[in-house]
């Protein structure tokens, strides 16, 4: 009980057990087995007066009614004695275990835990046949008590071990014990010259989900993010939880740094397949950055930090992406958290500028609208397109400032033109996840067409198709209510979302816009002109308006034309604009479209 209470090694109590009762029954041997933690075979002995032979066959035993008298004890849960080894059915098949070593009696009994869980058994043999003698229970029982105990308390300790260094909901190690493992791994690298590759991953808008779809939805991705994980990394590599929605792979010497690219790019497709939560499906994306030992950093530390800052650039890119790190990333890394700092209040300070993007219809040759894009006019780092910061605003949660600025302005300026009695151009504005997860929504948008008494339709949200299809009854339940106050609605990166057009017929939209991914290499691609032909004739059979975005040549133009799209938006016909620019724009267009129309 003294070595229970001080800690020592588990192996030393239960053969010190062992040698107690043989010291007080000195014909009798002693032998204290555990079981595995599913309780279906031996693991571990404490036989000291046996020979090794004994013990690495014991171990060999699987716990079920007719093996052996330790295994019968285990199944039934009760004392078993075995008055002769030679004729006892349950030795019938180890008698190779008790000839050898002259075990002609047996009488084990086993242990439990506090659960009442079968741990282990003790046996006490004799080498003459007969029945074990009243001392000989009692020492048996008092024997087992102690390796009751002794085990219980070596297990309560492995728990307080493992919650300190493993994370409780996914079972993954943690932070700390994380470092420990990179620590060792670096060394053995360092011995063999073997490289080490590190991924750090962090889940998109995850915040979203639990937000929109509570905290059990949310541990349930996080546990589904794990097995994903685990599956791709396999039983070499080391997967582990930081915290929050934020994961790590150790990858145990990578051939290339191209091999590490290609798990990365695995990973990200694992965790983008959809999950499901609570009869939902959506899809989970995620940000990974990578970095490559000895190449990228020597010890963990800086690769930890390498691989962090490469996670963060790869979110400052939209998300969904992965990056491997470089030098000048700590620069950028800095120039985040000024960022991040000086974000809130932007707004306020006048600091946000809205540039107009024109829309050109196909068929009419006129510009029917404008797309409004923020710009952050930061007083040291200049003008900031939206790639610099809107990730940042995401995160931060600034992102519900910034879009609500943005509605406003845009309805601001189409009051502007009609009161200078200019030609109000329909403007749509991008609604970001946090939005459109705001239950007030639709309520702040008829708001504000109403202070600036403008018709509904004057303005068009556009909102991705991932964030329509992530979570279709919630996004049928808001798009009705925008449709309901006459707003337009517009499925942007339309392609790259997996929708299927028996989920896009359900929904109050008026037009897809084609992702500009798709429109970069037409004519030229097939597979993408192939799926901007298929996009075109899927919106028109469903009476939906078809915008291409990213048309930057006039082969695109005329492709796109030759099938039918409805519109474009691009650099060639404007890049964004002042609203200045965006009147000289009209003037010189209007001009020109009365004897010009698109090849």
């Amino acid at each position: 009980m003294k070595m229970v209470l001080h800690g020592d090694d588990l192996q030393a109590i239960l053969d010190d057990i062992a040698r107690m009762v043989e010291q007080l029954a000195p014909q009798a041997l002693c032998s204290v087995l555990l079981l595995s933690e599913d309780g279906e075979h031996f693991i571990r002995s404490a036989a000291p007066s046996l020979p090794s032979s004994f013990h690495q066959a014991i171990l060999q035993l699987t716990v079920d009614p007719a093996t052996g008298s330790c295994g019968a004890a285990a199944y039934r849960r009760e004392p078993v004695i075995t008055a002769d080894t030679a004729s006892d059915p349950l030795w019938r098949n180890y008698q190779s275990l008790s000839v050898p070593h002259g075990l002609a009696a047996c009488c084990s009994r086993p242990f439990f835990g506090r659960s009442g869980q079968v741990l282990g058994t003790v046996a006490i043999y004799h080498r003459v046949p007969g029945a074990p003698d009243k001392f000989d229970m009692q020492m048996l029982a008092a024997a087992a008590d102690l390796a009751g105990v002794a085990v219980t308390a070596y297990i309560a300790e492995r728990q307080i071990r493992d919650l300190s260094s493993y994370d409780a909901l996914t079972g993954l190690p943690n932070r700390d014990r994380f470092r420990q493992l990179l620590e060792e791994e670096l060394r053995q690298a360092r011995r063999r010259g073997q490289a080490a590759g590190l991924l750090c991953i962090d889940l998109d808008r995850f915040r979203l989900v639990n937000e929109s779809l509570g905290q059990k939805a949310g541990d349930a991705v996080l546990r589904q993010t794990a097995r994903r994980l685990r599956q791709v990394a396999g039983a070499t590599d080391e997967t582990a939880r930081l915290g929050a929605d934020e994961f790590v792979v150790l990858v145990r010497n990578p051939s290339s740094l191209e091999s590490l690219r290609s798990m990365a790019r695995e990973l990200a497709l694992a965790l983008a397949e959809p999950v499901e939560v609570d009869l939902r499906v959506f899809r989970q994306t995620a940000s990974i950055g990578l970095c490559l030992f000895p190449d990228d950093g020597d010890d963990a530390q800086a690769l930890m930090r390498g691989a962090d800052l490469a996670m963060s650039q790869a979110k400052a890119q939209g998300g969904n992406a992965v990056c491997h790190y470089a030098a000048d990333m700590l620069a950028a890394s800095v120039q985040r958290l000024a960022l991040r700092a000086d974000l809130p209040g932007a707004a306020q300070r006048n600091e946000l500028r809205l540039l107009y993007q024109p829309k050109l219809d196909l068929r009419s040759g006129e510009v029917t609208g404008a797309e409004a894009l923020v710009r952050w006019a930061h007083p040291h780092y200049g003008v900031l397109s939206p790639a610099m910061f809107i990730p940042i605003a995401e995160t931060s949660g600034d992102i519900m400032h910034i879009g609500n600025w943005v509605m406003h302005e845009a309805c601001r300026q189409m009051a502007a033109w009609r009161a200078a009695g200019q030609t109000v151009l329909p403007v749509a504005i991008n609604l970001s996840a946090r939005q459109f997860a705001d239950p007030a929504l639709a309520a702040n948008i008829e708001s504000a067409l109403r202070h600036y008494e403008l018709d509904g339709e004057l303005l068009e949200l556009e909102v991705t198709e991932s964030l329509v299809i992530e979570d279709p009854a919630r996004a049928m339940k808001i798009l009705s209510a925008l449709q309901a106050i006459g707003v337009r609605i517009a499925v942007d990166d339309f392609g790259t979302g997996y929708s299927s057009l028996a989920q896009l017929k359900r929904f109050p939209v008026d037009s897809l816009k084609i992702d500009r991914s798709f429109v970069q290499d037409i004519p030229g691609e097939p597979n993408d002109a192939a799926i901007v032909k298929a996009i075109i004739a899927m919106g028109h059979a469903l009476n939906l308006k078809v915008i291409a975005e990213g048309v930057e040549t006039a082969d695109q133009l005329n492709f796109l034309q030759r099938h039918d799209c409805d519109a474009i938006q691009g650099y060639y016909l404007s890049q964004p604009l002042s609203v200045d620019q965006l009147r000289d724009f009209m003037q010189r267009h209007h001009a020109a479209s009365l004897i010009w129309r698109p090849a």
